[in-house]
This record gives structure tokens, C-alpha cells and sequence, in this order.
């Protein structure tokens, strides 16, 4: 079997559920995050230990609104895919919906090993976005 060098990690959460959603996604149950960040980084170590995976060049995390997700639970996901092994110069990328990504977050994310960011915008125009209900 071919190694893998690429994973997609999916957070399903969201602070709300846009209409035009298409994906796996649920709004925020504060109480499911860390119960579903512990068994994600499960899976992911499970996956390194019986899969051909690694090194990895490409790591999305993406959602959903996976920047809902606190620094320390995105340290304990990306310290299980670095236990799997990354390739020198790996893309770490986060999908993070813009209208809540602050300073504080995005000093977390780059100490977490994130180096790409995949911000949601989907319209600049108000009108849109409130039709959006974004």
C-alpha cells in the first residue's frame, strides 16, 4: 500500500449552522468539544499505528469551524499527528471563520505548529452576509 502524506482532520462545530451549509456541522454543544477532541487525537494515533501515514506534507483541519477549538485542544490534535511524523516544511492549515478569529487565537494556532489559515469569507458586502446569515 502507498504511504499517505496528506490528512484532513474535520471538526464538525459551529457557532451557528448557515443555511448554504452543505458539510457534516452542528452548532456549538460546549459540552461534545472536548469528548470529540480527545477521541479525533485517539484517531488520529490509532490511524499512525495501523496505516501507512507519514511523513506528512499537508494537514487540513477543517470543519465546520474548527477555530472554535481552544490552543490547548488544537495542541493536543497536532501533538498526535506530529507523533505520526511531518515533513520538513509541512502545510498545517486551519480553516477559521473571520468574524470571531482574534490576536490571542492566531499566537496559539502559529505555537501549535499552524502555518496556513483558510479564512471563510464569503461575501464583503453586509446585505450578503446577513442574507447569509453570516
Amino acid at each position: 500500500m502507498e504511504r499517505i502524506h496528506s490528512l484532513y482532520l474535520h471538526v464538525p462545530f459551529c457557532t451557528w449552522v448557515c443555511k448554504y451549509c452543505d458539510f457534516n456541522a452542528y452548532a456549538v454543544l460546549e459540552g461534545l468539544i472536548p469528548p470529540y477532541v480527545e477521541a479525533l487525537s485517539r484517531e488520529v494515533e490509532l490511524a499512525g499505528a495501523e496505516l501507512p501515514i507519514g511523513p506528512l506534507d499537508t494537514v487540513f483541519i477543517g470543519g465546520g469551524t474548527p477555530s472554535l477549538l481552544t490552543s490547548a485542544q488544537l495542541h493536543q490534535v497536532l501533538d498526535r499527528v506530529r507523533g505520526i511524523g511531518l515533513a520538513p516544511g509541512a502545510e498545517i492549515t486551519l480553516e477559521a471563520n473571520p468574524s470571531n478569529v482574534t490576536s490571542e487565537q492566531v499566537d496559539g494556532w502559529l505555537q501549535a505548529g499552524v502555518n496556513r489559515l483558510s479564512v471563510g469569507v464569503q461575501s464583503l458586502q453586509p446585505d450578503a452576509l446577513r442574507f447569509l446569515e453570516r
